[in-house]
């Protein structure tokens, strides 16, 4: 495969409107994440349409307060930005590997 046949594919974290605050007070770091909820979906629908324009396949990685929580427990990671990333590229693995 050459490199113009390889696929790319990312995860990318995802929030629902009714978790964002929860999610926000769970995390070490979020006060820096978007102040609002609006503010976040607006720059993440953007964040994923220019990905897609450039070709790649955009695996949503939806966070839930309480699956997220166990998820980083049984890995001994702690509730933040980089738990979060790699949580959406473990995810992306999934689905992928699923074929989706």
């Amino acid at each position: 495969m050459n490199n113009s046949e390889a696929i790319r594919a990312t995860g990318m974290v995802w929030y629902e409107a009714q978790d964002f605050e929860r999610i926000k007070a769970i995390m070490e770091d979020g006060h820096v994440l978007h102040r609002t909820y609006a503010e976040w979906q607006r720059d993440a629908e953007m964040g994923e349409q220019r990905m897609r324009r450039d070709g790649v396949r955009v695996y949503r990685a939806i966070i839930k307060p309480d699956e997220f929580t166990s998820w980083c427990s049984a890995r001994g990671v702690k509730l933040n930005a980089k738990s979060r990333n790699d949580f959406a590229t473990w995810f992306a693995a999934q689905e992928y590997r699923a074929g989706r």
